[in-house]
């Protein structure tokens, strides 16, 4: 017996000491009580340590051992879960001096009463604003029914991707899937990261989308795009095209909208050092998307609505945008002002989590009988059954998209490094002023005047390949050394054509629509990259044939682009 215990001991300490702390490892004890010291406060009764203990570093996949047990009843008939008190004292020490949104949330009602959180967070105050949840309790219970987790895919920028985070794996995606894996939670979750920096919704959905097209498990689609919403008449156009095309599909899934700020209301809060607070008062022209969430009547969670419930910090803020609010960390390298910290992530995680627990609930609700008895499928049946029918019931609002949106959703060709035929294209033979690469690790694109950091050579599209038109590539073969071709193919007669827009070193470059005669389409138009607007990200131009042929099939046609003597960068081009 002694060495049977001195050996599991042996394995405890073996592990315990090749944890990756960024603190001691008597920090990690510490942190421990204090986690228990937090329920306490909370509460305001002494309770058991929480079963999850707080760890600086979230590990990607959860321990088997410390994986949700059947879900079940508690005795008050509250289907809930203790996580809230999980994990806030090591996420909030990742920088010195602490995160200050987290101290903010901490010392707000919110985490003191539940309810006020998730209200808050649904802008239930807000008397004009009435989402429908059917098909949301749907796919929940669907899931729940199956006996398998709730599948959720995170769409954003490089703020969803986790930049300005220290640690990735609390980013606000895996934080929630860390949450759903707290033991005795009643609702698992499988949630998917599918960021792709410097991107606004509009330009990358369909990309993410279209691959979950027969996934019948796809439950839910959160939307945290509010950061690079510049613009937010293609924000509102992005979100209709979504949403008519998710109704197309056999199984759509739920759309959920998850708020921040917009980066021009960022920049307007720096410059002031002002709350949210008014801007929240009039929301629908502050914020990109709630427009939208309004006409559709789609769901949303708002995180300035939850500001406005918070604290003031009352002394100088550390923040490197002064919003403590939005704490962006000045130990982070290359940090930028809209890269806000885990305490932000940690704080949307904790409101998706809790408003997907009231949603289950609310649908477990509806018809039952209140005997806390068996398991939450079992108690919750009846319930679940109407919140089902209901499902079946709604009829969605008919949407009247423009030529461009209507384009969105039929895409015929999508050249990029991120697509699957590749991003194929033109140039001259040997005096080319363009190449294919990135400039920034992650960044690929066709770059002009500039070698780029990270060359590469680019792959054959299997599309092209397929094409009648092969034996006329030959008059692309005498290009000038400033010229770049893609061909497409078209339908409808437009083209997005996707570039960076910066506000240094960067130049112009005009493109044109031709046939595959070299006749042109339509005006050639002159693309300038340049702007005032403190940050690179990718921006899109539209390209219209005014001359299409009548062909039921469409016809094959090409773009061609005659760069400035600048660096100018192609990220992708998409036509229909």
């Amino acid at each position: 017996t002694f060495l049977v215990g001195l050996l599991c001991f042996s394995t405890f300490l073996v592990r315990f000491l090749s944890l990756p702390f960024p603190t001691t490892k008597l920090g990690l004890l510490q942190s421990l009580l204090k986690s228990h010291s937090l329920v306490e406060q909370r509460s305001g009764t002494k309770t058991d340590a929480p079963d999850i203990p707080a760890v600086p570093d979230a590990p990607e996949t959860w321990p088997e051992a410390l994986s949700p047990a059947p879900p079940r009843l508690d005795p008050s008939c509250e289907i809930s879960s203790r996580s809230l008190d999980w994990g806030w004292e090591e996420v909030c020490h990742l920088t010195h001096g602490g995160d200050e949104a987290c101290e903010m949330f901490l010392a707000s009602k919110m985490y003191q009463d539940e309810r006020i959180f998730v209200e808050t967070a649904r802008r239930s105050t807000d008397s004009t604003y009435h989402p429908n949840l059917a098909r949301l309790k749907a796919r929940v219970v669907q899931a729940v029914s199956e006996g398998r987790p709730v599948k959720i895919v995170g769409m954003g920028p490089s703020t969803t991707k986790g930049v300005g985070c220290p640690n990735q794996h609390l980013r606000w995606t895996d934080s929630l899937q860390n949450l759903s894996s707290f033991r005795g939670s009643p609702l698992p979750l499988e949630v998917i990261n599918e960021a792709r920096p410097a991107t606004r919704l509009q330009l990358k959905w369909r990309q993410v989308l279209q691959k979950y097209q027969n996934d019948r498990t796809l439950d839910i689609v959160v939307i945290d795009y509010s950061v690079t919403a510049n613009d937010a008449s293609d924000a509102k156009s992005g979100a209709t095209t979504i949403y008519a095309y998710l109704q197309d599909w056999k199984r759509p899934p739920a759309l959920l909208f998850v708020e921040t700020f917009s980066r021009p209301v960022m920049h307007l809060l720096m410059l002031h050092g002002s709350t949210p607070c008014g801007l929240v008062a009039n929301f629908t022209s502050s914020d990109p998307f709630y427009g939208a969430a309004k006409a559709f009547r789609l769901p949303l969670l708002n995180y300035p609505d939850m500001v406005c419930q918070m604290p003031p910090l009352n002394r100088s803020t550390r923040s490197i945008n002064k919003m403590p609010f939005l704490h962006a960390y000045d130990d982070v390298r290359s940090n930028a002002p809209v890269h806000y910290g885990c305490g932000v992530h940690f704080i949307l995680a904790h409101t998706v989590h809790r408003y997907l627990l009231q949603v289950l609930q609310e649908s477990c609700d509806v018809g039952s009988q209140k005997v806390c008895t068996g398991t939450l499928k079992d108690f919750c049946e009846k319930g679940f059954q109407e919140t089902l029918e209901e499902e079946k019931m709604q009829k969605d609002l008919v949407v009247n998209l423009s030529k461009a949106e209507r384009c969105e959703m039929h895409i015929t060709t999508y050249l990029s490094h991120l697509s699957d035929t590749g991003f194929p294209a033109f140039v001259s033979a040997n005096s080319s002023k363009w190449r294919l690469g990135a400039d920034r690790p992650g960044k690929y694109g066709w770059i002009a005047n500039e070698e780029p950091q990270i060359p590469l050579v680019p792959k054959v599209n299997k599309v092209h390949r397929r094409w009648p038109t092969l034996k006329q590539y030959g008059r692309y073969a005498e290009l000038k050394p400033g010229e770049i071709v893609f061909l497409v193919r078209l339908t409808g007669g437009l083209i997005f054509l996707e570039y960076l827009s910066s506000y240094e070193n960067i130049g112009s470059a005009t493109c044109q629509l031709e046939d595959m005669e070299q006749n042109p389409l339509g005006a050639a138009v002159k693309i300038d990259a340049l702007w005032s607007e403190k940050v690179s990200i990718t921006t899109r131009v539209t390209l219209e044939a005014e001359k299409i042929p009548r062909l039921r099939r469409g016809f094959n046609a090409a773009v061609r682009c005659t760069e400035d003597g600048k660096k100018f960068k192609l990220l992708g081009i998409a036509s229909c």
